[in-house]
């Protein structure tokens, strides 16, 4: 699949979002899911993992009924895409990241869980927290509540185990620096 028309679509919007939600951050969540996708069993439809990725953190702005859906339908018929198959990937975004339901939907849920996991995840929830004005306590709120995500695939759950007792570590000195 050629994604610069979906590029061309979602790069403007990415720009205006934080670090952790922008094009570079969609990329990581892609190769992540691909590094994972190896170790399932079944096909994995990798069109759609990547189409899932680059419009995940931006779910919001594709699920809506709004000019950036439009927008994305119109790049997605581009590449071949039947409007039932738009309707599936719309549908997925609803789903997601509380109730995945297939392996694509998982890999990155589950590789955007990793991400806000370890020191990049702690950073990443700071870095969010201080862009939308967070107080220091909303900011770890959100680190704690990344420890009790989900994570659906094997090896993307032991690649988050250690990532998690990293983010614990850091949210315990954290407390005591700011105690």
């Amino acid at each position: 699949m050629n994604l610069s028309g979906l590029k061309a679509v979602l790069a403007p919007l990415h720009a205006k979002l934080d670090a952790g939600k922008r094009w570079d951050q969609a990329e990581r969540l892609l190769k992540l899911a691909l590094r994972w996708a190896n170790d399932l069993d079944g096909e994995i439809d990798r069109d759609l993992l990547a189409t899932l990725a680059f419009t995940f953190t931006l779910r919001a702005e594709v699920r809506a009924p709004t000019s950036t859906r439009s927008s994305v339908e119109a790049a997605l018929a581009e590449q071949g895409w039947t409007p039932l198959s738009t309707r599936e990937l719309i549908r997925a975004l609803e789903r997601m990241p509380d109730k995945p339901a297939t392996d694509e939907e998982k890999l990155i849920v589950d590789a955007d869980t990793y991400t806000q996991l370890g020191l990049l995840g702690l950073c990443r929830h700071f870095a969010s927290g201080a862009s939308a004005g967070m107080s220091l306590a909303d900011c770890e709120r959100m680190a704690k509540k990344a420890l009790n995500r989900r994570v659906y695939t094997p090896r993307a759950q032991a690649d988050c185990q250690p990532r998690r007792d990293l983010l614990r570590q850091l949210l315990v000195e954290l407390n005591k620096d700011c105690n």
